[in-house]
């Protein structure tokens, strides 16, 4: 679907000085296999990202990130109204699945580096159709902070998440731009 019926209720914004034109192609080039980032970054866009002055974490996705008083729970509420680029939504649901899969508890998933980033997490919970209780073994103050990881937690789309022959190449996120083709 288009930007304007992917964006939530209530859209994270960001005063610019200008505002760019919609549409066209992109090329850019990968210089190793670290690069994939480079495009997970502006395909698979996070729950939070940090202040221009990178001093804050900052609401995108998500509609709040908040902490028990001990930090050994956040409760995560997703923005109203967010779609992936398949036209699926984004839900408390599929959060709870992408942070399970980023800790090796999701059953299509077995994940490397992010295993160890959120080993700290004992468990997530469904409160309800848009909030996930996430649980830590120990207080973990900037889990927030750890959302957006240098937009390498990106939330994929459900479908990206089960398939399993073709998830590194068909890439579903909310991000700004869709990968149509991949050449080498």
């Amino acid at each position: 679907p288009p930007v304007d019926e992917r964006l939530p209720m209530t859209p994270y914004v960001i005063e610019a000085p200008q505002v760019g034109q919609y549409g066209g192609t992109w090329h850019r080039g990968f210089t190793g296999p670290s690069d994939r980032n480079g495009l997970i970054r502006i395909v698979n866009d996070g729950l939070v990202r940090f202040s221009i002055d990178g001093a804050n974490v900052e609401m995108k996705y998500a509609e709040s990130v908040t902490p028990n008083d001990a930090f050994t729970e956040w409760t995560i509420k997703v923005r109203e109204g967010v779609k992936f680029h398949d036209g699926s939504d984004l839900t408390g649901q599929v959060v709870k699945n992408n942070i399970d899969a980023w800790r090796g508890a999701y059953p299509t998933r077995e994940p490397l580096l992010f295993l160890f980033v959120f080993d700290n997490i004992s468990g997530t919970e469904l409160v309800d159709a848009s909030t996930v209780k996430v649980s830590m073994k120990s207080p973990w103050p900037s889990f927030d902070a750890y959302l957006f990881m240098s937009g390498r937690a990106g939330i994929m789309g459900q479908a990206q998440l089960d398939d399993t022959e073709t998830c590194d190449t068909n890439l579903i996120g909310t991000g700004p731009f869709i990968k149509t083709d991949w050449k080498v």
